[in-house]
């Protein structure tokens, strides 16, 4: 796993995507575009175009690209307001497609994939699940068990951190 991997170019356009993280294995590829906590968060007009672009010009097999958000979508794109995850991805995709000189029936193909290769969670879930699985992880050994907790500690501390929930003791 890479966080700010290096640039990825999409092939034909010059145009290059910076994505928060990165996954790669031998047949697949994650793409992670993490937004802050706040609520005022939002994406660049054609930014999940482009990483998406760049997902699918890869060369894996399986490709995902991952968005972490403070809420549930819409999401808020840049001179379009709120809309569905899914419509921002296409926002900037057929111009992206044509400055690429793909197909028209490639730029459908890539609109039909946007579900099946696009998903989403958001801060609070990901903190849920973390201090769960802390909570309920059977272990025998107490300073794996330490370490365990440690670290589950330290995501939900850093995210309550960042979306101002944080708690004084």
């Amino acid at each position: 796993m890479q966080t700010f991997p290096d640039e990825i170019t999409i092939p034909g356009t010059g145009v290059g995507v910076q994505p928060d993280a990165a996954i790669w294995m031998n047949d697949a590829a994650v793409l992670i575009e993490a937004k802050g906590t706040r609520k005022a968060a939002q994406f660049q007009k054609t930014q999940l175009a482009r990483e998406y672009l760049a997902l699918m010009t890869g060369p894996r097999e399986h490709k995902l690209l991952l968005v972490i958000m403070s809420s549930p979508p819409p999401v808020r794109i840049q001179s379009s307001g709120r809309i569905d995850l899914f419509e921002g991805v296409t926002i900037g995709l057929e111009e992206l497609c044509s400055a690429a000189a793909r197909p028209d029936a490639d730029v459908e193909r890539l609109v039909q994939s946007i579900p099946e290769t696009v998903c989403w969670i958001t801060w609070p879930e990901i903190r849920s699940a973390v201090a769960e699985a802390a909570a309920t992880y059977p272990c025998s050994d107490a300073s794996l068990a330490g370490t365990l907790r440690r670290l589950a500690e330290g995501v939900t501390d850093a995210i309550d951190w960042h979306s101002g929930t944080e708690t004084v003791c």
